[in-house]
């Protein structure tokens, strides 16, 4: 039997909890920082963390406004890529304008070839899923967010969320 004093629910974050994080991770931007774009980037596609890590400049589709998920970063051969968790990971998702903005200037910035992992820092590597995750951390209680995170924080806490998000979007006339 389960520790009931161990035993916690994991929350989801509501649309102002959402906006707030946006709002602050775009303002951490920079390049020497991956993970912020890496958190931005999961707000607002709702791809799983190595599908972000994994994503290179010939996925993104500036002038369709879409993001090709095909395949994970393999975080033990960084050299490698893994199939999608499923089949049906295997899919094209949609991004706004704000997305397609920073994806831009990011590419520039670094002058992104279209083989170049998209979230790749100075040494060539995506930040781990633990420093993604630190970041995140870090965000929401600078934010004073106080959320139950999970080791896969990443996809869990931001599925639903986005979803609501997404919504309230879409029924305000925003996206």
């Amino acid at each position: 039997m389960a520790n009931k004093s161990k035993v916690r629910n994991v929350e989801n974050l509501n649309v102002k909890e959402i906006k707030k994080l946006i709002k602050y991770t775009y303002s951490k931007l920079n390049l020497t920082k991956m993970s912020y774009y890496m958190i931005f980037t999961a707000i607002l596609t709702g791809a799983r963390l190595s599908e972000i890590a994994g994503l290179q400049w010939e996925d993104i589709n500036f002038t369709f406004k879409i993001i090709s998920i095909s395949k994970t970063y393999d975080y033990f051969h960084p050299t490698e890529f893994k199939p999608t968790k499923t089949e049906s990971s295997v899919r094209k998702i949609r991004i706004n304008d704000e997305l397609v903005m920073v994806l831009k200037k990011l590419k520039k910035a670094k002058g992104g070839k279209s083989r170049d992992l998209t979230f790749a820092g100075n040494n060539g590597l995506v930040p781990s899923s633990n420093a993604v995750n630190k970041v995140l951390r870090s965000s929401l209680s600078v934010l004073n967010i106080n959320k139950i995170i999970i080791k896969t924080c990443t996809r869990c806490l931001f599925a639903l969320s986005r979803r609501r998000y997404l919504c309230h979007l879409k029924t305000s006339g925003t996206f």
